[in-house]
């Protein structure tokens, strides 16, 4: 059983039902989820108290009062409320925003960075952090040889191809040496970078509108669903890539650095993206779109955390037509750096906003990171 079960193809929400028995670790007492025992406490309940008065309550015994949004509360929540909690408010401070066009739609990410409410109305400042622009169909169709080439690895890749369908986490816990156990905190702020990275992925897919390999061949025949959303970019390369970015931050590493070394994290993620080639259902395109976007959000989570900027990404889809996607291809468009190129990155002027909750947790998996062997 994977530490956490929703990572991967978030679509699969149906693995939200197994994440809510998270909730019943650690409880005092779960008569919600045993008939017998909720009978069992309610006798117990009658026999203690009989026709007892319930006692008014003294001044000194009440709950205290405390600040409203409190971070340190959230320790009290369990897996999924806690986790829902913080994707609700990071939710809050992305907008998508497209320049709709024919062959070659734009899509833009804006991190927020102020906000105001004054005499009832709220107004708000947001930069730029990903910008991506679509191949043309035509471009995407002389990417079909890729796929022919890749299909050969089938049969090898097949356990890792199924199993990341709906896990990333595992492959990145074994990277990094993350356990349940010592690791909670960690793994929390996975999952809700996950969630949000699920959530801004869908709403870019949808603006861009790419077709899925199959939908250009009847020789494609992927060997796995072809999920029914737009195929840029690569849902599982957004999140592999954020991953890999996200624990960068944590363990104190430059994520650029890490991912111009080809570290280990990067080459997990580029293996996790590949593989979806493989399989049939994503072009090359798809995932250096998502390595991207990946790379942009794991910086935002870490400026949401911290207050710090996050410099500004882009992809160009004519620019990457008839490349293919490793680590040496990032590396190249990314050293490229000029306009033009399929990959470039600039810095921002201004800090995003901090997230209170965002950086109790984020401390607290820092602390995981630096207390793994003690």
């Amino acid at each position: 059983m994977p530490i956490f079960s929703l990572s991967g193809q978030m679509g699969q929400m149906g693995q939200m039902g197994q994440m809510g028995q998270m909730g019943q670790m650690g409880v005092g007492h779960a008569g919600q989820a045993s008939p017998l025992l909720a009978n069992a406490l309610d006798i117990s309940r009658d026999g203690i108290l009989g026709t007892e008065a319930l006692a008014e309550i003294d001044a000194a015994q009440l709950p205290p009062d405390v600040a409203a949004d409190l971070p340190e509360r959230l320790a009290m929540l369990d897996h999924v409320w806690l986790s829902s909690t913080l994707v609700a408010g990071l939710l809050d401070g992305i907008v998508v925003r497209s320049d709709a066009t024919a062959e070659r739609s734009t899509v833009q990410v804006f991190q927020i960075q102020e906000s105001n409410a004054a005499d009832g109305h709220l107004t708000r400042a947001y930069a730029p952090i990903a910008t991506l622009t679509r191949p043309s169909n035509a471009e995407f169709a002389g990417m079909l040889d890729f796929l022919r080439g890749y299909a050969e690895l089938r049969p090898e890749r097949t356990s890792e191809i199924l199993t990341q369908i709906t896990d990333l986490t595992s492959f990145f816990a074994a990277v990094d040496d993350l356990r349940a156990s010592r690791s909670r905190w960690t793994l929390e702020l996975m999952e809700v970078a996950l969630r949000v990275t699920h959530v801004v992925c869908a709403r870019v897919k949808h603006v861009l509108g790419c077709p899925r390999p199959a939908t250009f061949s009847q020789l494609i025949q992927p060997m796995i669903d072809t999920p029914p959303h737009g195929t840029l970019p690569s849902g599982h390369a957004t999140e592999a890539f954020m991953l890999a970015a996200l624990l960068c931050h944590i363990a104190g590493d430059d994520p650029m650095e890490a991912l111009l070394s080809h570290a280990p994290r990067f080459r997990l993620a580029a293996r996790i993206a590949i593989n979806r080639t493989i399989a049939g259902v994503h072009f090359p395109a798809d995932s250096a779109a998502g390595a991207v976007l990946g790379l942009a959000l794991a910086d935002h989570f870490a400026a949401r955390a911290t207050g710090t900027n996050v410099p500004h990404r882009s992809f160009g889809g004519a620019a990457w037509a008839g490349m293919d996607f490793h680590l040496g291809a990032i590396e190249q468009a990314f050293s490229d750096n000029s306009t033009g190129s399929a990959m470039t990155i600039t810095s921002n002027g201004e800090a995003a906003l901090a997230d209170p909750g965002l950086g109790w947790l984020w401390g607290k998996a820092t602390d995981d990171w630096n207390a793994r062997w003690t």
